[in-house]
């Protein structure tokens, strides 16, 4: 049976077992690199833009007469050619993003927090202990557990204000939300936290 370690707001660590069957799933790289493909093409806002010759300003005379001068001909001096003319084949407003099915979407989910648990890189902290919002108090827990310096991202339920305005200013820290969660967001970091109450809420979810 899988195991995790379960950290305190004290800083108490223990050892707890995870539920076998959430996190047993197989790590298949080639779904766990859909999603984040799929993610990260959200990310991307897709506004770049150029310039057909058509839309570019100007050049509605004819710059020279067509024969006699000695030069190629030229209708316009917002052709292509012409430097400040429309731009060939350029990039216009695209929107990146794209689908995928929800049991796919939540398989790959599974996949990655399996992987992190068999790296020992999944941490269970628990957040009733947090009364307050205390930058203090974060510091010190990950001082005490030998998490201070590691890139970290916790995931924890919107609820759960103490605990994310503790954690939200600092550098080495990611505060993300559970119900939002994807292989992304797992994966990108040293070590995954996720708060116990949001376990429970993500095996509802996933199982």
């Amino acid at each position: 049976m899988p195991k995790a370690m379960l950290i305190t707001a004290r800083g108490t660590k223990k050892e707890i077992e995870l539920d076998d069957a959430f996190f047993s799933e197989h790590t298949h790289e080639g779904l766990i690199h859909e999603a984040v493909r799929r993610y990260r093409a959200s990310l991307r806002q897709g506004t770049h833009s150029t310039k057909v010759r058509s839309e570019v300003r100007g050049g509605g005379r004819k710059p020279w007469r067509q024969k006699g001068t000695g030069r190629a001909r030229a209708g316009t001096i917002r052709s292509p050619l012409w430097k400040g003319g429309g731009v060939v084949f350029g990039p216009h407003p695209k929107d990146y993003s794209f689908d995928m099915p929800r049991k796919q979407r939540r398989k790959s989910l599974a996949a990655s927090l399996t992987y992190k648990v068999e790296k020992g890189e999944f941490v269970v902290v628990e957040s009733d202990k947090f009364k307050e919002p205390k930058t203090k108090v974060a510091v010190e827990l990950l001082n005490k557990t030998g998490l201070s310096g590691k890139k970290l991202a916790i995931a924890a339920l919107r609820d759960e204000e103490a605990l994310i305005k503790s954690f939200k200013n600092l550098s080495d820290v990611k505060v993300v939300d559970a119900e939002g969660l994807n292989p992304y967001l797992v994966l990108n970091n040293e070590i995954f936290v996720i708060t116990r109450k949001a376990l429970e809420r993500l095996r509802e979810v996933l199982t």
